[in-house]
Formats: structure tokens, sequence, C-alpha cells
């Protein structure tokens, strides 16, 4: 019988928490995609999810943190797919992480993972994670990029993205650097052509969600369903990665 794409998410997702809990890292990184990458809340770096999995491999040299990590409180909170794209929040011991899932030619994905350390006081309390003026920083990043979708000012657009953030399409098994792909994008319009499709151009904010110094927003634009991720950076808040959906 065919698995529906919820029981295939999920399954990676399964995956994902039997490699936690077992510490093996290659079966963590088999559910991962290749470009996937993990950012931390109030850090501006970001790394490969296969080599920082690789880098944990070290930490079974730690008889403590072994015991520490097979026993870390792992949950899954929230699960969202659309199409091609899903997104998971997560909370794993102190942390709460949210995932962006892509559908590759080889299966369902976790492409990007962006993590929040939860203060010990606030564990339990999600609501105390956000301020109002947290997320009017978020929104002020994403309005600033909703403005410059629509009006296709892609200079604009990269003062808004991490270095390091990527963009995935679904279907496919490829990603491409955000500051590459919107730079490739500014230079195949021409002036009449911009304008020409600034006239027809709809993007819209649907949802956004802040907790901590995380975010997720999920966005139409033109026939198509984004997933953004967020973190806020010493730089301040930034995109860091875009999975596209498009809409039969």
């Amino acid at each position: 019988m065919t698995k529906t794409e919820f029981e295939q998410v999920r399954e990676v997702i399964d995956t994902y928490f039997t490699s936690l809990k077992t510490l093996d890292f290659n079966l963590m990184r088999s559910v991962a995609h290749l470009d996937g990458r993990i950012y931390i809340g109030n850090s501006s770096t970001s790394k490969n999810l296969h080599d920082h999995w690789a880098d944990d491999e070290k930490l079974l040299a730690d008889p403590k943190r072994v015991k520490a990590l097979k026993n870390m409180k792992v949950k899954l909170l929230a699960l969202q797919i659309e199409g091609t794209i899903a997104y998971a929040k997560i909370q794993m011991g102190i942390w709460l992480d949210n995932h962006i899932l892509v559908k590759t030619l080889e299966g369902w994905k976790l492409v990007d993972k962006v993590s929040h350390r939860i203060d010990d006081n606030l564990t339990n309390d999600y609501t105390k994670l956000i301020t109002e003026q947290t997320f009017k920083e978020v929104k002020k990043v994403m309005d600033t990029y909703v403005l410059s979708a629509n009006e296709l000012d892609f200079p604009l657009m990269r003062t808004v993205a991490h270095v390091d953030g990527r963009i995935f399409l679904g279907n496919t098994s490829t990603s491409k650097n955000l500051h590459v792909h919107w730079g490739d994008e500014n230079r195949q319009y021409s002036p009449e052509r911009k304008e020409e499709l600034k006239k027809n151009m709809r993007v819209k904010l649907l949802t956004l969600q802040v907790e901590g110094t995380i975010a997720f927003a999920r966005i139409f634009m033109n026939g198509w369903i984004d997933y953004h991720n967020l973190v806020k950076t010493t730089e301040g808040w930034k995109l860091v990665d875009k999975v596209s959906h498009k809409i039969e």
C-alpha cells in the first residue's frame, strides 16, 4: 500500500527521533538533505547538517554526555504539510527547534534546522518566549521581504537574508544559495520585463510564528507556497532558508 505524504513525513521525523535516542549519526544523516543547514539563535554562523552531525560523533567519547543525550526528552510539537514542503516544531531537551522538510527525488528530507535555547525557567511556558518588541522586529523583516518581492528589488531582498541561507524547491534534489539565487534573478530581467512582472506580482504573508530567537513564516507568492525559517543573528533577524511548493 502506498504511504500518504503525512505517513512519509512522519516516518522521516520518527527516524530522526530514533537516531537521537540511539546516537546513530549515520541514520540521522540519512534523512537530511546534503545541503541542509543548522542555525543557532544569537549567532551569525551556520553549519552543514551532515558536517554538524559528524562532529557530534565525538560526543560518544564522553560517557556522561552520552547518558544525558539518551535520557533527553524529544517531542514533536507541531507538524504541517503542504504539497512538497513541510514544517515541524520539535522540543529537544532545553532546545526548541524549527525544522523544514522538502520532498526531493530521493524522498522527504530535513533541509533546515533553527534552534533556540529555552531558559530553564521557561521550558514549559512557550507564551513567555515572545515579546511584542521581538514580534515587531521579525514582522519588519518579513514586511521588507514582501515589499522587495512585490517590487522585484533583489538587492533589498538580500539585506534580510542570511549569507548562508538556501532555497529548496519541491520535487528536486538541489538547492541554491539565496544571495546567489536572488542575484541571478536580478540579472535575468530587463527593465521592461521587470515592470511587467511587478504589475502581476502578488506576495502575501499568511502565517508568522516567533519563539525566542527563531521564527517561521508561511508566504503565498504567485502560485507558490513558501516556508521560511528565520533566526536572530548578531546582526539582527535574518531569513535563513526557503522551501517552495508550486500550487497545482
